[in-house]
């Protein structure tokens, strides 16, 4: 959907199916939107307009949870005002004068063109798997954040004004049980699918809303019968719900990759999305209204601040060292690039720095947490939410809930080692569950007997990650296999990524715009790139009106709401 300063909410009212209106208002939404206490949806935005009558849209803005992405006319100033949910995971793009739910549908109301392009953004792109703070490939297009309100007034320009967010003190135990509670009454009446691993922050997720008796199936998604496949079977059969297994098909995959592209708007890895997209769609056959994803729950953990190890919670920051480790594991091959794509990355690589060293908070534990919430995660997880909710499926993710991070931001730095929150959560709830091996090979239980025999486990499993991460730096590949991540991919899903006609195609064009060199070998470059290069490349093709990419997208059905129930 596009909005500019002409267009009134009649125009939107055919592409929308979520649509509110009285006689001051007109509400278009996308995505699982809902107030404490009340359902999703239409019950949620039917008493947010109520209460904007007498309360100002900053603050109103803020109570609203989930993930979404939200449109509103007001007929007295004649303005429109959107926003997304407070962790900024859902996308809307912005440039002078419009307003839209997705980047290409944005950049060809706009006519971009290749005279456009931010060229260091692209080099971003291909080094983070992301253009980070908020920017885009194109120059004056720009992601809304969760902290934002866009205006866009009748004349003038767009103008962005903050949320006022409020989040009384309380202990972090009230705070988990209201929010779990509102959660479960949002979603009451519809079918819900809760992503399972063999890890421990979905079953936390599980362990709580199965104590709370919400109602939902299981699914797990992985080649094969893989360490998570094997134990999310014994988890459905401890707890009795439903188990769905989707797989990984390459089969078509030299023809899904333009429509892989497209459903993800240029935005997502192309690595990372393909297995998922199958899921999501197995889910959208089935029925399923809503997923209810895991992301973020690294933030409860020591996962953001490990390289620092033992010295959780110093003032002291290594930024650089968090940057190389945590952010960019694994080098780009400068031999692959040319001068200008040497320079590109250095300038990327210098900028994004002095912005991560401007993000200082009380201590390192809470600096690094905050980076990885407000600088990594609305890329990493909200680019892919973003593509299923615009597909018909809605998401929530309650460890990036902002309350939830409230916590997150505030736990003691050691109490995610060990992951003692992760272990005390989930025993409380479900000690049983808790009891049971992850794929890492130790339980998420708080009790002496399980910590003291899950301890050799934790050691071994804790260096075979240092290992990994040093040997991605250096040779760029990992000597162990652990659970979870790529290892559900199809174990020949990159080589035969590489062997696509879409690869030496992506590779000609980062050649023809001067980012790679022409004779670059793609063997060397690490498989890590492969997904990234393929995107840019086929987003460098859409932009200059390649005509394999148009018809791709002629073809897609168009993206459209799930009809409120």
């Amino acid at each position: 959907m596009i909005v500019t300063a002409r267009t009134r909410p009649e125009a939107l009212r055919e592409k929308a199916s979520r649509v509110f209106q009285d006689g001051r208002r007109a509400i278009f939404w996308r995505g699982h939107l809902y107030l404490p206490g009340l359902g999703a949806g239409l019950e949620s935005v039917t008493e947010f307009a109520r209460r904007l009558d007498s309360r100002p849209l900053a603050e109103l803005a803020a109570e609203l949870r989930g993930v979404f992405g939200l449109l509103l006319w007001d007929e007295e100033t004649r303005c429109w005002h959107a926003f997304v949910d407070g962790a900024g995971q859902y996308k809307l793009y912005y440039a002078e004068g419009a307003l839209a739910t997705g980047f290409l549908e944005l950049l060809g109301h706009l006519g971009a063109g290749a005279a456009d392009l931010e060229r260091e953004h692209l080099a971003s792109f291909l080094l983070h798997g992301d253009v980070l703070f908020g920017a885009t490939f194109v120059r004056g297009v720009r992601k809304l954040g969760g902290g934002e309100i866009a205006t866009l007034p009748p004349e003038g320009a767009l103008a962005l004004q903050p949320k006022h967010f409020a989040f009384p003190s309380r202990p972090w135990e009230e705070i988990l049980d209201c929010y779990f509670a509102h959660l479960a009454r949002s979603f009451a009446g519809l079918q819900v699918s809760l992503d399972l691993t063999g890890g421990l922050d979905s079953r936390l997720l599980l362990a709580v809303l199965h104590h709370l008796g919400a109602e939902f199936e299981l699914a797990v998604s992985g080649a094969g019968e893989t360490a998570d496949v094997r134990i999310a079977r014994r988890i459905a059969r401890m707890v009795g719900l439903p188990l769905h297994h989707a797989g990984h098909d390459l089969e078509r995959l030299e023809e899904e990759i333009p429509a892989v592209f497209l459903d993800g708007d240029a935005q997502i890895d192309l690595r990372r999305f393909h297995r998922d997209r199958q899921n999501a769609r197995a889910r959208l056959a089935r029925g399923i209204q809503l997923i209810i994803h895991g992301g973020g729950g690294g933030l409860f953990r020591d996962f953001p601040y490990i390289q620092d190890f033992p010295f959780y919670g110093s003032r002291r920051l290594r930024i650089e060292r968090f940057y190389e480790l945590r952010m960019i594991p694994v080098a780009f091959p400068a031999a692959a690039l040319t001068d200008e794509g040497q320079a590109l990355m250095a300038r990327s690589r210098a900028h994004t720095l002095e912005a991560l060293l401007a993000m200082r908070a009380a201590n390192n534990a809470e600096t690094y947490r905050r980076i990885a919430y407000f600088v990594r995660y609305p890329g990493f997880y909200g680019a892919m939410l973003s593509a299923y909710i615009n597909a018909g499926l809605d998401v929530v993710t309650p460890y990036l809930e902002r309350e939830m991070v409230e916590i997150a931001l505030t736990l003691p730095p050691w109490k995610g080692f060990f992951h003692r929150w992760h272990r005390e959560v989930t025993t409380r709830y479900a000690p049983e569950l808790a009891a049971l091996p992850s794929t890492e090979g130790y339980t998420a239980s708080s009790r002496w007997l399980h910590l003291v025999g899950d301890l050799a486990a934790f050691t071994r499993n804790t260096a075979q990650r240092a290992a990994n991460k040093l040997a991605q730096r250096h040779l760029g590949r990992t000597p162990f296999i652990l659970g979870g991540g790529l290892m559900a991919d199809a174990p020949d899903f990159i080589p035969r990524l590489r062997r696509s006609s879409w690869f030496p195609y992506a590779l000609a064009r980062l050649g023809e715009i001067g980012l790679l060199r022409r004779d670059c070998d793609p063997a060397a470059i690490p498989d890590v790139f492969a997904g990234r290069l393929l995107t840019l490349g086929l987003f460098l093709g859409w932009l200059a009106g390649d005509a394999r990419i148009r018809q791709a997208a002629a073809a897609r059905p168009p993206q459209s709401a799930v009809p409120l129930p």
